[in-house]
């Protein structure tokens, strides 16, 4: 760890010191984490407050944004500020990626759409009565929608195409995915309401005169839902602070299985200990979840329970969001903690597995270092567990979500307001290495 490193961590390591008295059996990973290939960090400051999100626009660039108001799009390759994107009033609440525009959404009740190549505001969308907290492009189309109080339906010029008012008693839509057949799943508070967006038929520009409407509303979770995410073409799942993780048809939409159902979920002073905060699905199959401290890998195929996996202290405080590297080497955690945590199985002592594995095209093989027979064999009373192969401590805060750049790295951002770049030390030992042989190659270059 670097001096730079170990300043960064003083006050996230004493906030652990703090939590190791309340959630116990917490390991730390290996002295000099041979197996942890992140071990260079480049910083990124120019935010003032809280960064809550990260958004990919392609292998090089990435957008941050969160409490000060701003976007700002970075190189990750070198750090580099490439544009800010300044005009929001109050903190930013969400952002996606529409075709060729950024669209951000925020508490001051607008919703702005931005150029992804100059950074330049193209329109302001003022309808929304309230906060906006989520948005939502409908594939194959110019279309999206955004929710809050209300939800609204645009397309890419910044044309309100429909509004459909909600009652006072309901509560803010805060999140929303796209599934079959336009369809639009909404989560607020406890309740999932599922909209149809149709394209009006006998007009050259069904995109303008589509239509919203509603569907159906779902049969409620016991508590807030946190966590909504498309599973695959025929399912999506929801996840709620009691723990429980529903499984929905995407055709007739109806629960197909309850996982992680717990009876007395509350926990002492009401702290929801196995909250679901954050999920994502691996090759249509393995459901990943953050369930309070730990994490847990669901086989939404299996007959039973599906549970394959289960670490319940993985980290000091909640996790907040939960991923995968792109090639399916690791798992990552990222926590309030201030901590991100890597994930996996160390190399096997004999190389031909080791070649085996590390050529296999399933990421779960590689994940597990399983083969396909052997997964399908794991059952609730025979689970694997993950090991810890490294961790990552630069942020002073919480760390909000972290995305993989696969060869450029992980981006990380935080309460701390800092985004960094975690990089694999021995891929940039080789990328200087060529510079200096170019250098060197080159005539008209100073040796």
């Amino acid at each position: 760890m670097s001096v730079l490193q170990r300043l960064w961590t003083s006050s996230s390591k004493d906030k652990q010191k703090s939590d190791k008295q309340l959630i116990p059996d917490v390991e730390d990973p290996a002295d000099g984490q041979p197996y942890n290939p992140y071990t260079e960090i480049l910083i990124l400051q120019h935010h003032k407050d809280i960064v809550r999100l990260i958004l990919p626009i392609d292998d090089f660039r990435c957008a941050t944004a969160g409490d000060d108001s701003k976007v700002v799009i970075w190189d990750i390759q070198d750090g580099c500020s490439l544009h800010v994107l300044s005009g929001h009033d109050h903190p930013i609440t969400c952002m996606i990626i529409h075709g060729e525009i950024i669209l951000t959404a925020s508490s001051d009740k607008t919703i702005r759409v931005w150029d992804i190549f100059n950074g330049q505001c193209l329109h302001i969308l003022k309808e929304h009565c309230s906060s906006v907290k989520s948005l939502v492009s409908i594939p194959e189309s110019t279309l999206f929608v955004s929710g809050g109080r209300d939800i609204c339906l645009w397309n890419e010029n910044g044309q309100l195409l429909k509004t459909l008012q909600r009652t006072d008693t309901e509560e803010d839509i805060c999140i929303m995915i796209s599934i079959n057949h336009n369809r639009i799943v909404t989560a607020a508070d406890k309740q999932l309401v599922v909209f149809s967006v149709t394209p009006v038929d006998d007009d050259e520009d069904k995109d303008v005169n589509s239509e919203m409407s509603l569907i159906k509303s779902l049969p409620p979770h016991r508590e807030v839902i946190h966590s909504l995410i498309k599973v695959s073409k025929s399912c999506f799942a929801s996840g709620s602070i009691d723990g429980m993780i529903v499984l929905w048809t995407a055709h007739n939409l109806l629960p197909a299985k309850y996982f992680n159902t717990i009876t007395n979920y509350q926990g002492a002073d009401k702290l929801y200990p196995y909250s679901i905060q954050c999920m994502f699905c691996l090759q249509e199959q393995y459901l990943f979840a953050a369930i309070g401290s730990g994490f847990g890998i669901f086989d939404v195929s299996a007959s039973k329970d599906g549970l394959i996996c289960r670490k319940i202290s993985a980290h000091f405080s909640k996790i907040l969001n939960i991923g995968m590297t792109r090639d399916g080497s690791y798992m990552l955690t990222s926590s309030e903690d201030g901590s991100i945590r890597l994930w996996g199985k160390p190399p096997s002592s004999d190389p031909e597995i080791n070649e085996k594995l590390n050529n296999s095209n399933i990421p779960m093989e590689k994940f597990t270092r399983l083969s396909s027979e052997e997964l399908k064999r794991l059952n609730g009373e025979n689970c694997i567990e993950p090991e810890l192969l490294g961790e990552f401590i630069a942020h002073s805060g919480a760390v909000q979500t972290f995305v993989d750049y696969d060869k450029e790295g992980i981006v990380s951002c935080g309460a701390d307001g800092l985004v960094i770049v975690w990089k694999n030390s021995e891929l940039q030992k080789v990328k200087r290495n060529r510079m200096v042989a170019g250098i060197l190659s080159n005539h008209d270059g100073i040796v």
